[in-house]
């Protein structure tokens, strides 16, 4: 038996200094482990690999310890099984646990997986944790029965199925008895700044039993905490260490004589600190530093890589930056998930949401043919899944993709499964070559971003099986099976992933590495140091009285501790920089102006060459004679330019207007007109060219409900209402397979709503206004209304309909059906260019009085000029009234022909002249037309710049 002694090693926070130790260790051979498995990525960073030195985490080397003396221990969980296990004991807690209010929701889970990790790595085992709770004060014992109710039943849990903790197997060799011929490994052990007193423990048993063991600590003077806890555990004295660094200096009274070059810049907010970021470090690698020596820090991932892998596109710079997605973000999970959820329906619901993607490499025909085929085969009332079965097996070259699946779900839908066995199922699928069309993009990356996402897909079901089928014990049909894997895959996530060249991009101090340049972005109070915060299961109140129930272990660390571990994260990022050190912040964030961290003024007090510099929101990119960048260059000169109006789409060309132009004796349409009056760019764009995008909204149709059930004809409000539910069950048909369940059944739900209020007004208004019998949808041109129109000699025919015509004393009332009402109190000209067309074509064809019988969702209107017939008074409960025009007829009239002229001229011309204004807000040509109110107010533009009180912007 050895004697009992480890050898303690204390280390600047310094990547070189490590790399030294590493190097001599690895002469005489050995294991390199460390408490924490990311120092062993560093490890691999650094350059070394399994042929130089072994490397293992320290759960495996404690297996192999006990394994050489003949003891055989369970194997290690996975994080999710470990998850798993914590959330299916949280799920089965009752409503007398504290823990009962929150115990469905996964962040609770991670939570509580943390607390319990640590109480493992300090050897409170269940049995301490029981014997605590008899002693604790009342207002502690209910939340330690809690946790330790989660405790016993995931270990329970995670027995069952053959796994063990690490800290569980450190404890195991704690019991070994000595050994009269140890045969270990030399080892060489990483703790940074952990401290771990079971594992501590368990590296003074194994050098008791004769393992050789070198424990190394980073340690200063500047905090660092951590290893002087573990000194003191162990019993050993920290050597100082050898030689001076300009960091020992932080946080103290001296000043360092020497050290790296730093800047500390703030920008205008987040985007231009991470643009201004890649600026300097393009800088420092033209200045000769590598790329992979050159490395940015940042406080928040989840905001700062996005931007900087933005930015650095938009400069053509490499970034060697993963970074975390949520798994159904991903196009290839998410149709993963489509497919089981239409599969697990007993309809085809969501049916053309999930053909439309491009995995499925059917071409729109195919698609277009399958989907009229299903709302065909819904509106016969024939049984969806068995016809698809039919017409998937007719068209396999069409589909090659439906018939497969539809295999796989009559296998699924044949028995009830554990999860486990539901994996394998999945399993299947995913074999059904859906990733052939993301195979075959080999160059952009997306190829191993889906076969990353299939991976996360399957470990999400595996790590999460066998502790379900453990604990639950029963099996689960397709659709319970559906609804658990979106539960799962919901809170998954994966990296994806970056190129292995470029400026390297991490949020953990520890694996800065060793660099030249160190880039420290989001240097503000909050981010680092973050704010004290105390853990949300076991507060420092709660672990102070723990201790006084188990003085036998050491103290919990509280949350001051880890507050003051945030200047660790200082000290690592400042020692890493062998040659410059750049700290940024953002000026503002949002909707707030920010405070720079108070460790920025630390560093000014102890360097003595800092250097500050500040870039304004004017200063978006850098001056022309300090652009390095191609596109800084271009966007400094395009702002050098002198201020001139964007370019607005037009055609030059005669032969290109003389295609655009109307013929005015074939006719033009009203809604053409009416649109040209407004925007002439807009009007042809949609009426001659057909650029208009096809909208498919589900609104739009219901408020369309009472032109398509001919509510206007309708005798009786019961006959109506039975109309409006025809046409509203056929909505539905048509809409299903292209909706979700919810979507649908607040589609029902607001049908009916629209529908009560359109009888009531309907009828009320009837016996309100005296209106003879209506002819419905009523075209221009036919013995109702007029089509032809004389103006200054020229003969013009309009084409348009309205959706009924009836006549009342008067004269004829025209009725329509629309989302809005026709102003008519307008200070826009063009506004009443419709209504006066209208009018024209009414009074032309027979009277001298046409009343407009408007209808919109939640008002009925009766608008009249000054021959106001009799009516009954207005009915304001139900918003039905009668409205005076604001304009003559005589004054319309001259309206509608200037307008008319002017729009006129405007086709013949044929340029189609954006005009931006209101309309530009429902108009989906914006980006075409370039001068959208969308997207630029040119006037104020213009008007600010000639001021000075703009600053150019192309």
């Amino acid at each position: 038996m050895g004697s009992a002694s480890i050898s303690l090693i204390a280390l600047p926070p310094d990547p070189t200094e490590l790399t030294k130790i590493i190097a001599k260790f690895s002469k005489g051979g050995g294991i390199v482990t460390a408490f924490d498995d990311m120092r062993i990525a560093l490890v691999r960073d650094l350059g070394y690999d399994d042929t130089q030195v072994e490397l293992l985490p320290f759960g495996k080397v404690m297996g192999g310890s006990l394994n050489r003396v003949g003891i055989r221990t369970l194997d290690l969980p996975t994080q999710g099984q470990s998850r798993g296990a914590v959330q299916l004991a949280c799920e089965g807690l009752g409503d007398e646990s504290e823990f009962f209010p929150c115990k469905s929701f996964p962040g609770f889970h991670e939570v509580v997986v943390d607390c319990l990790k640590e109480l493992r790595h300090w050897g409170i085992s269940i049995e301490a944790l029981d014997r605590a709770i008899q002693l604790a004060k009342p207002p502690f014992r209910a939340r330690l029965q809690a946790l330790l109710e989660v405790e016993r039943v995931s270990s329970q849990t995670l027995e069952t199925l053959g796994k063990v903790s690490s800290s569980r197997r450190a404890e195991a060799i704690l019991d070994v008895e000595a050994i009269e011929e140890p045969n270990f490994d030399r080892l060489l052990v990483l703790s940074g700044t952990d401290f771990c007193p079971i594992e501590l423990r368990c590296l003074q048993r194994l050098s008791e039993l004769g393992m050789d063991i070198t424990l190394v600590v980073e340690y200063s003077t500047s905090g660092f905490e951590g290893a002087k806890l573990t000194a003191d555990f162990l019993g050993l004295e920290i050597k100082p260490i050898k030689g001076e660094r300009w960091t020992d200096h932080l946080f103290k009274e001296s000043v360092a004589r020497t050290g790296p070059d730093a800047v500390i810049f703030s920008a205008a907010d987040v985007l231009s600190e991470c643009e201004w970021a890649l600026r300097k470090c393009q800088k420092e690698y033209s200045n000769g530093s590598q790329e992979h020596r050159i490395v940015i820090w940042v406080s928040d991932p989840e905001n700062y890589i996005p931007l900087l892998i933005a930015s650095a596109k938009r400069f053509d710079i490499k970034l060697n930056a993963p970074i975390r997605v949520p798994l159904l973000s991903n196009g290839f999970a998410s149709l993963i998930l489509n497919v089981l959820e239409l599969l697990a329906e007993t309809d085809l619901r969501g049916l053309a949401k999930t053909v439309s993607s491009t995995y499925l490499w059917s071409d729109n025909d195919a698609k277009t043919r399958l989907l009229d085929q299903v709302s065909d085969w819904r509106s016969r009332g024939l049984e969806p899944w068995a016809m698809l079965e039919e017409y998937a097996d007719e068209n396999r070259s069409d589909l090659p993709w439906l018939w497969p699946v539809l295999a796989w779900r009559k296998r699924a839908l044949s028995a009830q499964r554990t999860l486990t066995e539901w994996h394998g199922m999945l399993d299947d699928m995913l074999r059904l070559d859906l990733l052939e069309r993301a195979a075959q993009d080999n160059k952009s990356g997306k190829r191993e971003q889906d076969f990353r996402a299939q991976g996360g897909i399957m470990r999400a079901v595996v790590d999460y099986a066998p502790s379900y089928d453990s604990r639950q014990g029963r099996t689960l049909n397709l659709a319970e099976f559906v609804g658990l894997a979106r539960s799962l895959w919901d809170r998954e996530q994966i990296v994806l992933p970056s190129s292995r060249d470029g400026f390297r991009v991490i949020s953990d101090a520890t694996m800065i590495g060793e660099a030249d340049v160190v880039v420290a972005l989001g240097m503000l109070e909050g981010s680092l140091p973050k704010r004290r915060t105390e853990d949300p299961v076991l507060s420092d109140e709660h672990r102070a009285h723990l201790h006084e129930l188990l003085p036998e272990y050491p103290a919990l660390l509280d949350s001051f501790y880890h507050a003051r571990e945030e200047r660790d994260k200082l000290v690592r990022i400042c020692i890493a920089a062998k040659k410059k050190l750049i700290l940024g912040y953002p000026q503002t964030s949002e909707d707030r102006d920010n405070v720079p961290t108070s460790y920025l003024e630390e560093i000014k007090r102890v360097l003595p060459n800092v250097k500050e510099e500040d870039y304004p929101h004017r200063l978006f990119v850098p001056e022309l004679d300090d652009c390095r960048l191609p596109a800084d260059l271009y966007l400094r000169e395009a702002f050098e330019d002198p201020i001139r109006e964007p370019l607005t789409t037009t055609l030059a060309t005669e032969e290109a207007r003389e295609l655009v132009r109307p013929e005015l004796e074939e006719g033009l349409e009203i809604a053409e007109v009416v649109s040209a009056a407004k925007c002439p760019f807009q009007s042809v764009a949609r009426y001659r060219l057909g650029l208009s995008a096809r909208r498919f909204e589900l609104g739009s149709r219901l408020r369309r409900l009472p032109v398509r059930a001919n509510l206007l004809a309708q005798p009786s409000a019961i006959a109506a209402r039975a109309a409006f539910q025809s046409e509203v069950d056929k909505l539905i048909a048509d809409e299903f397979i292209h909706r979700e369940s919810w979507e649908l059944t607040l589609a029902e739900a607001g049908s009916q709503r629209l529908i009560q209020g359109w009888l009531e007004r309907e009828f009320d208004a009837r016996t309100r206004w005296d209106l003879g019998p209506v002819k419905t949808i009523v075209s221009l041109g036919e013995p109702e209304l007029s089509a032809e129109f004389k103006l200054d000699g020229t003969t013009i025919r309009f084409s348009g309909r309205v959706d009924g015509v009836s006549d009342h004393p008067n004269g004829r009332v025209l009725h329509f059906v629309r989302p809005s009402a026709f102003p008519n109190d307008s200070d826009l000209e063009s506004d009443w260019l419709e209504l006066g067309l209208y009018f024209w074509s009414a009074t032309r064809a027979s009277l001298q009085f046409a009343g407009f019988d408007y209808s919109i969702p939640d008002a009925r209107q009766f608008l009249y000029f000054d021959e106001r017939p009799g009516h009954a008074p207005n009915n304001p409960a139900l918003n039905v009234k009668v409205v005076p025009l604001s304009l003559d007829k005589r004054a319309l009239g001259e309206v509608t022909k200037r307008v008319l002229r002017r729009v006129l001229a405007d086709l013949q011309t044929g340029d189609m002249r954006p005009v931006p204004g209101d309309h530009c807000r429902s108009c989906d040509l914006g980006e075409l037309c370039r001068v959208s109110s969308v997207y630029v107010d040119i006037d104020d533009y213009l008007a600010e710049a000639a001021d000075g009180e703009h600053e150019p912007n192309p």
